[in-house]
């Protein structure tokens, strides 16, 4: 696919001096920009320098500068004739890539079966240049650049399958909120008994029903203003660190737990009378124990897949 449309591209654009790219030439090709991803340098040109204390002789004697910027100018995965325009019928922002990145999801499938702890997040990925996709996150590490969806294995952190925010014109379900859109097409492969966790941008009592529907145990942290939420969790409890208070309907339960800070959950699958000690850092340093139903205890383990902050 990549050689097919690298090459189609440079001679739709009449590329000046362009030979045909191969197989093996495109290994290589990757190859060079996954060792520079492990050794940086503030210029490309440099891994080409003769100056040797910048020279990287492991790039420099696979592929001159001149066919590195030619490859990676002419780099395509789709035909451009094919591209739809805005306002035609199955026009794709992602058309460009879109090969790409439904090979990767299906191999990210194929080749590895993930446990039954898994975590779905938001990741941003760096780019500074122009793009009607990226995205301003300004209390992100990384502020600007593309979103991206991902369900990743809570134990060994594999990326099982992702997703690239297209914008919110996106289309969805009517009356489907975002984070609930982003859950349910990410778990179309999941096993049935499976568990998910996700933060309170995804978590609403309308989801966690579909996934008990679908045989898919979830739990994450809620907001408070979420509808259908007991009055008694929406409220600001006045709890003692360790404290908690929870009330159920059907397979649901709401939870409002106190460590420095009230942490609201809900989980379609946890016994609410279950508790566990957890070891939390006071302000002065001091480790002390403390009690927590063993939803928060679970979903501070599964979320460390895609890092997240403890509750």
């Amino acid at each position: 696919m990549i050689v097919l449309e690298t090459n189609r591209y440079a001679r739709q654009e009449a590329r000046r001096g362009w030979h045909d790219l191969t197989k093996g030439e495109l290994k290589a090709y990757l190859g060079i920009l996954i060792l520079m991803s492990v050794n940086p340098a503030h210029h490309l040109y440099l891994y080409w320098s003769s100056d040797s204390f910048f020279n990287v002789k492991e790039i420099s004697s696979v592929m001159t500068f001149k066919r590195f910027q030619a490859i990676m100018n002419s780099l395509h995965f789709y035909d451009n004739e094919k591209i739809k325009s805005k306002g035609e019928e199955g026009f794709d922002r992602l058309a460009k890539i879109r090969p790409l990145v439904d090979t990767l999801n299906k191999k990210f499938l194929q080749e590895y079966k993930p446990s039954g702890h898994q975590a779905i997040d938001e990741r941003m990925v760096r780019f500074k240049g122009r793009s009607a996709l990226k995205q301003y996150a300004p209390m992100k590490p990384i502020k600007r650049g593309y979103k991206v969806w991902c369900r990743a294995d809570s134990v060994t952190g594999y990326l099982c399958e992702f997703q690239i925010y297209e914008g919110k014109s996106a289309e969805r379900e009517a009356g489907c909120t975002l984070g609930e859109h982003v859950v349910l097409s990410l778990c179309n492969n999941v096993d049935e008994d499976s568990t998910l966790y996700f933060d309170n941008f995804f978590t609403t009592t309308k989801l966690m029903e579909e996934l008990s529907e679908k045989q898919i145990m979830a739990a994450g942290t809620v907001r408070t203003n979420r509808k259908d939420l007991p009055h008694e969790i929406k409220v600001d409890e006045k709890l003692k660190r360790g404290d908690y208070v929870w009330r159920s309907k059907g397979q649901l339960t709401a939870y409002q737990w106190r460590h420095n800070r009230n942490v609201t959950m809900l989980s379609n699958f946890h016994d609410p009378s279950e508790v566990v000690e957890v070891n939390r850092t006071l302000s002065n340093g001091a480790k002390v124990g403390v009690t927590c139903p063993k939803v928060v205890s679970d979903y501070n383990k599964f979320m460390g897949a895609p890092i997240r902050p403890k509750a």
